[in-house]
């Protein structure tokens, strides 16, 4: 006897294909990246999204490619546990440490 698929209601179909295509990665903001996060798991709250893998991906997304650069080893080779929170933090530092060059830039070309 073949075995049969439970049928499926039209509505959980259109929940499930919707859940898929709710999150768009917002443009990566350089020059406030701690909010940009936060404005991206507000995102993940309301699109349901919880896990890391998924997570990891859409932040990967949205980011540009000055800031890619930065974390290239972590893309190429994401930790097993906690990618996302390791991707976050790794764009956090970076973004931190480029703007204290810059500003220390800014200030030596005042100075001249």
């Amino acid at each position: 006897m073949p075995e049969t698929k439970p049928e499926v209601s039209p509505s959980v179909k259109q929940d499930s294909q919707l859940s898929r295509i709710a999150f768009k990665a917002p443009v990566f903001w350089e020059n406030d990246p701690e909010l940009c996060f936060f404005q991206v798991e507000s995102q993940f709250v309301i699109a349901s999204i919880s896990n890391d893998y998924t997570k990891f991906h859409a932040v990967d997304a949205g980011l540009n490619s000055n800031v890619l650069s930065c974390v290239r080893d972590i893309l190429k080779n994401p930790p097993l546990e906690n990618a996302y929170i390791a991707l976050k933090n790794r764009v956090l530092n970076s973004s931190h440490t480029l703007n204290s060059i810059e500003r220390f830039l800014d200030s030596k070309r005042e100075r001249m």
